[in-house]
């Protein structure tokens, strides 16, 4: 039915209603880029996986990766100073190297991010 009538939308006698000549097709073509746009965000999404969607694109994946690295043995560091805190004297060396490497760890990571940063 049409809206400002209860007649069909066409019978026998008049037949459906035509597209305008003389259209540039812009509508058309900003109907499929949007179309080929969302289909493009699809499959990126369906790429990346839970671990890309999580660590990021790979242009900025080797600079997420260490700065999770950086953490980790900021991480290890604090656990290493605790437990050296609590550990018996025979132990204390043992921490002291661990905490000796998570630092060198830590700091040779964070070496990579600002190194990566000023090479482009």
């Amino acid at each position: 039915m049409t809206e400002d009538t209860d007649e069909p939308p066409f019978t026998e006698d008049r037949p459906p209603a035509r597209a305008r000549r003389g259209g540039d097709g812009k509508r058309e073509e900003a109907f499929f880029n949007k179309d080929e746009a969302y289909h493009n965000h699809n499959m990126r999404h369906l790429e990346l996986g839970w671990l890309g969607r999580l660590i990021g694109a790979s242009h900025s994946t080797p600079t997420h990766i260490a700065c999770v690295a950086v953490i980790g043995g900021l991480l290890l560091s604090a656990v290493s100073l605790v437990g050296s805190y609590y550990a018996p004297d025979a132990k204390t060396a043992f921490w002291q190297t661990v905490l000796e490497r998570s630092l060198a760890f830590s700091g040779a990571s964070l070496a990579f991010i600002f190194g990566r940063g000023s090479v482009r």
